[in-house]
């Protein structure tokens, strides 16, 4: 992968101070028997009173404020060390700032997840300060940190079990996903036809892959009724001429790298799905995301903090203007471990959340999107603000095997619904977004009028105190 230059590092910001100065007690010169040693001692004294004062009157503790407009800040602010060991120096750990008085809690089938959530983030702060947390054991509650709640289908954390239940988050989950992502299938003549040329590719004896060419060719006069589904199937017919000539009949025993997986393979085929070069393209790889600010996670390698593998843009008026979709891909070299591709997950995760609170912003739209790839295997995720403070991401349910040969075709087919409901909530987003653009350029109001989301926003927890607690093991 070709890293672009980390940019230059800004001055760490001093913690101010005001300057308080002590004035010594003057003494009558008439007095009888008073000598200068006294007097000096005298002020010594007071002087120490002051200073004592003054230092038990500063307050240490954890602050968390609300979140402040990418707008206000356009890069995060760096603190310390020092203030990242008082971040971490208390017991207690209030979360009266994050939830205001005035908001009512989200309850979801009796449960109050407000208040259960806040209970999750309280013990995942205790262990952060008590025991550090782990990549690969509590990537939940580090994400937690910064108030995403993750939901993977079954697979959740032991804490995340303790505290709200198995059920309870499974069924959020479900929820969550049927709202935004829904259950749309591709038709059953689509498949019947893919998996016709499958069979055709495979076939050694009638020409294979020289056959296959022709018929796709033949069958490209094909209509369907609906206009979503015929578009589809136009899609998925460059897509199998593509790789009539870029995938092998039958997987080669090489393992594969991450720049050839992504340039043959993933890029091509995930381009059918989430890329409009005029409306929402798609920018690989290693481009440097405008609206994220996430430099904890670039260990041993400062050029990739902001650098998702990909991107997927909204264009306006020839320019990007908001970033919905974010990608990772792992390929078969010693990069594919467990805690590099956790800490994938972990970046996809701040990204969503940073990009979501722009959008939230300035247009009211509550979805961000962003995927995964381990070698072939490409699991979806979608990030929403349920309620002041809970930001959840949820994996969209079972993974799909994208095509690395037509031997394993098949695999890529049983998968399809999958991707094709996940392309349908993107493009629905997109355009979603696009109007409010429009709308907004007529009124000449540049932000959404939907102040909710203002307040329900929280902050991603900062960079040094993130590295202090968060062990990369």
């Amino acid at each position: 992968m070709v890293n672009n230059p980390e940019d230059e590092p800004k001055p760490k910001r001093r913690a101010k101070t005001d300057d308080k100065s002590c004035t010594s007690c003057g003494t009558n010169d008439d007095s009888a028997g008073t000598s200068d040693d006294m007097v000096g001692d005298i002020n010594d004294i007071i002087l120490f009173m002051y200073f004592f004062l003054f230092i038990s009157a500063q307050p240490i503790g954890i602050t968390f404020t609300k979140y402040k407009s990418v707008d206000d800040e356009s890069e995060e602010s760096e603190e310390s060390d020092e203030e990242g060991k008082l971040r971490l120096d208390v017991e207690e750990i209030g979360f009266e700032e994050y939830i205001d008085q005035g908001d009512k809690p989200f309850v979801f089938k009796t449960k109050n997840i407000s208040s259960l959530f806040e209970s999750y983030r309280s013990k995942a702060l205790a262990r952060a300060q008590n025991s550090d947390l782990l990549i690969t054991k509590n990537y939940h509650e580090i994400l937690s940190l910064s108030h995403i709640l993750l939901l993977q289908m079954d697979n959740y954390s032991k804490m995340q079990v303790k505290t709200f239940s198995r059920g309870t988050l499974e069924d959020l989950r479900k929820d969550v996903k049927s709202r935004f992502i829904g259950k749309k299938k591709v038709m059953r003549d689509i498949k019947l036809i893919l998996q016709e040329y499958i069979e055709i590719a495979l076939d050694d004896n009638d020409g294979g892959l020289c056959e296959l060419r022709k018929t796709i060719i033949n069958s490209l006069s094909k209509t369907f009724d609906s206009a979503i589904e015929e578009e589809f199937f136009q899609r998925m017919q460059f897509l199998f001429q593509h790789l009539s000539y870029t995938i092998p009949l039958r997987s080669l025993k090489e393992k594969t790298s991450e720049g050839t997986l992504v340039a043959n393979l993933i890029s091509p085929v995930l381009r059918i799905f989430f890329h409009d070069a005029y409306i929402y393209p798609t920018i690989w790889p290693n481009t440097s995301s405008t609206s994220a600010k996430v430099r904890k996670l670039a260990v041993g390698d400062p050029s990739r903090a902001k650098q998702p593998d990909m991107i997927g843009n909204i264009v306006n008026n020839g320019n990007f203007a908001y970033e919905v979709m974010f990608g990772e891909v792992t390929g078969e070299g010693k990069n594919n471990t467990e805690k590099e591709n956790l800490i994938d997950l972990i970046r996809l995760g701040i990204f969503m959340k940073d990009s979501l609170d722009n959008m939230l912003l300035k247009t009211g739209v509550n979805q961000v999107f962003a995927w995964q790839v381990i070698v072939t295997k490409w699991t979806g995720y979608l990030m929403t603000l349920i309620c002041p403070g809970i930001y959840v991401m949820i994996d969209t349910g079972g993974s799909v095997e994208l095509p690395r040969s037509f031997e394993s075709c098949n695999m890529f087919l049983s998968g399809l619904d999958t991707l094709f409901a996940f392309q349908l909530a993107y493009k629905e987003t997109v355009k979603e977004i696009l109007l409010i653009m429009n709308r907004n350029e007529e009124s000449e109001n540049e932000e959404s009028s939907n102040d909710n989301f203002k307040t329900w926003r929280r902050q991603t927890f900062g960079t040094p105190a993130f590295k202090r607690i968060v062990k990369f093991k």
